[in-house]
């Protein structure tokens, strides 16, 4: 597990603009209110809308989240495939929480996907497929993120949540319209979320290595309907 916290660190020392030239793709996670229904649908999410902070129970009466992983590769393209893994801070005592977030369930939201049977425990894979419709509907906007699926979170205490690499054999990609894979950087390619007071910052939006606190939700307010 601790071998992902050390990459992680060093994004915080990245500049405030992306590490990559601008085409290059992105995962995204998004802290969100609870979506009790059509989470798939709920939110039409734009780069500059991502929320990467949330509060913890001890620090707010409602600390569980819909958070939403969303891909881009801010050059117009539709997604067809991506490829990777997740990783948190939720430790578990038999099955007591003892420390982090508890992952409770996960929503795709892709028209297939092939995880792997841990999935969504911290270290586990997903491989998510779109049909070739959606290179008939491109993105409107660049800025655009497809939603990949949800998890349903309840954060207990501080914690860190990122995508990572497939740890059996560090494949990390996304496939366009072209339909050849797209080896993404990493870690300056994955966004990644804090709860509470972290160390480590309030998270990174890798669409522009800018941080945002969850009070903030501005344009967001459209995602509680």
């Amino acid at each position: 597990m601790k071998r992902y916290l050390v990459p992680l660190l060093a994004v915080l020392f990245c500049s405030s603009a992306r590490a990559d030239e601008e085409s290059a793709p992105v995962i995204v996670l998004h802290v969100n209110p609870v979506v009790g229904k059509n989470q798939c649908t709920a939110i039409d999410p734009l780069c500059n809308e991502v929320v990467t902070h949330g509060e913890v129970v001890d620090d707010s009466p409602d600390a569980s989240y819909t958070v939403y992983m969303m891909a881009n590769i801010l050059q117009g393209d539709a997604i067809r495939e991506v490829e990777l893994g997740i990783w948190y801070i939720g430790e578990f005592d038999d099955a007591n929480l003892t420390e982090g977030i508890n992952v409770l369930s996960w929503t795709g939201c892709s028209d297939s996907e092939t995880p792997s049977a841990e999935w969504p425990e911290k270290n586990s894979t997903n491989s998510m497929s779109f049909s070739s419709d959606v290179c008939q509907n491109r993105p409107a906007s660049p800025a655009e993120l497809t939603i990949l699926g949800n998890f349903y979170v309840t954060a207990y205490s501080s914690s860190l949540m990122q995508t990572i690499p497939v740890p059996q054999n560090g494949t990390y990609t996304v496939t366009g319209c072209e339909e050849e894979p797209i080896p993404m950087s990493w870690p300056q390619a994955a966004g990644w979320i804090a709860f509470g007071n972290r160390s480590e910052g309030q998270g990174v939006n890798p669409c522009y290595f800018t941080p945002v606190k969850a009070s903030t939700w501005g344009a967001l307010k459209k995602s509680l309907r």
